[in-house]
């Protein structure tokens, strides 16, 4: 007891110093400290407050000002065991403090664990509202409890406003707990930082809770914001360093990052649910994630960079997500349910580090959607890796548009459509600026699989460059059924022996088709056969002057192969990259089967004989020497680059149509 007294003594100076009239402004520190239930209560004079109880202080705030004065709960028990007792501060009306701290005096001696301080701000069934304001720092060092035990329009209902916060727990306590629960509001002017390596709890804070600066958690067990009106960080949002570390943001209908949002190092789950929005003005990077990161109902939006690095669960988010920059996914899977929109700024990166991958997109349907108005939106370029699929798509997706500036990478098994009712058709816009090369294969199967389609667009100023893979291993053989539509730019596909192929082609005036081989192969899937260079599509249709893009790697195995027909609008274009020169033989530059020989052959002739076609190599013009139009195939022999004199000419009746099209 003498340790006891020696502190009754320096509370009653402090206190007294404080204590210079009944309605001014106090200066110094105020102690309060207790040790069981049949310890003393520090004075009866309310303009102290009260010690009765075993530990229960009560403010009077009509007859004290506290503004200018430090505030100090001292949580030491020396007993073996838990006397149960709290601290219970219940203000009524606006209280002023200067700093306030529940120090941590435990001496480790304790066989009940160390939860010694249950500090309530209020839970005596009060209505009374209060509200407190410590314009300095709130700092705590005891597990301890903080708010009502219970949510009710009768309960009592506090507003803490702090300039910032410190949970600083000693890290040998079993209970290292800090619990902020049934508030009306808390909200901090600067930063909140916790290391006490317990939980973190801010629950059912009707209006919200609000940190004006950062808040940085470090070494906790988890942190759970849940049922409050909104979460509103002004700075950064910091949360790392091993342990049980979920972190939890449940049914807050809003959450807002002013910064980034950084979690490095999380042995459990990072939990975004039921929340309405999302919105992070900055970068969301987790990396070293063992378990989920999952945005179940919220919908993200964010101006900076999404990433995920190393998570060893999967990535879901299921409201859709608008993000200003790129969007990078390296984790043991990535899926969207139900994701009524998603957009990138940036580009697009799944990258595959380990055997299996499962990225699926479920039941995007945008009743608004539209290839201009994708509701799957890349701003940058697409780039999958991964063993396994990436959109897996489900149920009716026949509004389901993508829109990217290209598609790159490897992967296994790729666009898969699993159609379990309803027509399954996805329509993917590619707007390159530049050349992107992918290795993929197409699946489409399902109850309905002979509905499911992918349609292509290209519509860019680039190249895209599809070499498909057959995949072997429980799968069906690999198929494409849909149209590819290119506008403007080349699209080269390779699909070569790729068997269930069903694709109508249509080339307009700014655009080329074209074969592309296989020469930079990277192996078949799953022991599957090589796919052979070759373009194999049904039907093919020029459109208002587009071209056939032939030999397109530099070699004479890039064969366009038609099952069906070819007709062409108004003229023929054909396009040839490579080393070509005056007197080269363009052999099978287009072949066809022998049901369509009759049709094909009198297309073609009718264009040479009309002069309506045209040779370009390298971007150069060529006379055609001869062709021959054969059963199955087309052969041209290259002819003279055209004189000067006869370019000019060219140019000239160019400018005159362009003229004469302007004036009309």
């Amino acid at each position: 007891m003498k340790k006891h007294n020696s502190m009754k003594t320096v509370a009653f100076i402090s206190a007294f110093a404080c204590a210079l009239s009944a309605l001014a402004q106090y200066q110094g520190d105020v102690y309060y400290t207790a040790q069981d239930n049949s310890g003393y209560a520090f004075g009866n004079d309310p303009k102290f407050g009260r010690l009765v109880d075993g530990g229960m202080v009560n403010f009077n705030q009509g007859e004290i000002d506290w503004e200018n004065c430090n505030f100090i709960m001292d949580a030491q028990y020396t007993g073996s065991t838990h006397p149960g007792t709290n601290f219970i501060l219940a203000p009524a009306g606006e209280f002023f403090l200067k700093s306030f701290t529940v120090a941590d005096n435990w001496n480790g001696s304790e066989t009940y664990g160390g939860n010694k301080a249950a500090v309530w701000f209020g839970g005596t069934g009060s209505a009374d509202k209060s509200v407190l304001n410590v314009s300095g720092a709130l700092t705590i060092k005891s597990s301890v409890n903080y708010g009502n035990s219970a949510d009710s329009p009768d309960a009592y209902s506090l507003t803490l406003n702090a300039g910032s916060i410190l949970i600083d727990v000693d890290k040998n306590r079993t209970d290292r707990n800090v619990r902020f629960q049934y508030y009306n509001k808390l909200s901090t002017a600067g930063n909140f930082t916790a290391n006490n390596g317990g939980e973190i709890q801010m629950n059912n804070i009707r209006e919200g809770v609000s940190v004006g600066g950062d808040f940085y958690g470090d070494n906790l067990a988890f942190v759970t914001f849940k049922n409050s009106g909104s979460v509103n960080f002004v700075q950064n949002f910091t949360y790392k360093n091993s342990g049980s570390l979920d972190l939890s943001f449940i049914g807050d209908k809003k959450i807002n990052i002013g910064g980034n949002f950084y979690a490095e190092n999380i042995d459990g789950y990072l939990w975004f649910g039921a929340n309405d929005v999302m919105t992070i003005n900055g970068d969301f990077y987790a990396k070293s994630v063992t378990h989920n990161v999952e945005m179940n109902e919220s919908a993200l939006k964010m101006t900076g960079n999404f990433e995920v690095d190393g998570v060893n669960g999967t990535l879901y988010m299921r409201n859709g997500a608008d993000v200003g920059g790129s969007f990078t996914v390296k984790s043991a899977g990535f899926e969207m349910k139900s994701a009524g929109y998603f957009k990138t700024g940036g580009d697009f990166w799944i990258d595959s580090n380990s055997s299996l991958r499962t990225y699926t997109v479920d039941g995007i349907n945008g009743g608004t959607a539209s290839a201009d108005n994708a509701n799957f939106y890349v701003g940058g370029v697409m780039r999958l890796d991964g063993y396994n699929e990436f959109f897996t798509t489900t149920g009716n997706a026949g509004k389901m548009f993508i829109r990217t500036e290209g598609v790159s990478g490897v992967q296994n098994m790729g666009f898969v459509f699993e159609n379990n009712g309803g027509d399954n058709v996805v329509t993917h816009v590619l707007n390159n600026k530049s050349t992107q090369e992918m290795t993929t294969s197409f699946f489409a199967y399902g109850s309905n699989g002979d509905t499911a389609k992918l349609n292509l667009i290209m519509d860019g100023t680039g190249k895209q460059v599809f070499r498909v893979k057959n995949y072997s291993g429980g799968a069906p053989a690999w198929n494409h059924k849909g149209d590819i539509t290119v506008k403007n730019g080349a699209f080269l596909l390779g699909n070569g022996s790729a068997t269930g192929t069903i694709i109508n082609v249509e080339v307009y005036g700014g655009g080329k088709f074209g074969a592309v081989t296989d020469a930079a192969s990277v192996g078949a899937f799953n022991g599957a056969v090589e796919v052979a260079g070759r373009a194999n599509v049904n039907n093919i249709d020029i459109k208002d002057n587009g071209g056939l893009l032939v030999y397109a790697d530099g070699t004479d195995n890039s064969v366009i192969n038609m099952a069906g027909l070819i007709s062409v609008e108004n003229s023929l274009n054909i396009f040839v990259e490579g080393s070509v020169d005056e007197g080269d033989v363009l052999t099978s530059i287009l072949e066809w089967t022998s049901a369509y020989e009759s049709q094909n052959k009198a297309v073609l002739d009718s264009l040479f004989a009309d002069g309506k076609v045209s040779l370009f190599i390298n971007g150069v013009g060529h006379s055609i020497d001869s062709w021959t139009v054969n059963n199955t195939s087309l052969d041209v022999v290259v002819g003279a680059i055209p004189e000067p004199a006869a370019i000019a000419a060219v140019l000239g009746a160019l400018a005159l149509v362009f003229a004469a099209s302007r004036r009309k």
